[in-house]
């Protein structure tokens, strides 16, 4: 089922935005560089297009909202640091690590909760 039709069923949707993404691999950066801060990468402040599109969605429509996690995955905000606590964060530009969503799971869980209600 497509997203209309889901709402047509009257499916709550909820949208989970896309995180941050990083200039370069961070990994990759974290192996060539001495320093973490080599690897640290400022997020722009607006939305991105993708992220407009996605709430814009949200604002026409009851039954889809929209959640952003970006300062959860880059809890530095507007640095985004792809090491933290001994742990990556991100596992390449576009995607953040796993094992960083099960650490922050709990917070993860109370936006969802908080959106869906």
């Amino acid at each position: 089922l497509g997203g209309q039709e889901l709402v047509d069923a009257g499916v709550r949707v909820v949208i989970v935005e896309p995180t941050p993404l990083s200039p370069v691999d961070p990994i990759a950066c974290l192996a060539d560089r001495p320093k973490v801060s080599d690897c640290v990468w400022q997020e722009a402040p607006e939305p991105t297009a993708i992220e407009q599109a996605i709430r814009s969605i949200d604002s026409i429509s009851a039954e889809v909202t929209s959640v952003s996690l970006d300062d959860v995955a880059c809890p530095r905000l507007p640095l985004c640091v792809p090491y933290l606590d001994g742990k990556f964060a991100y596992r390449d530009n576009n995607h953040v690590q796993p094992n960083w969503w099960m650490d922050n799971l709990d917070e993860v869980g109370r936006r969802l909760d908080a959106v869906i209600g």
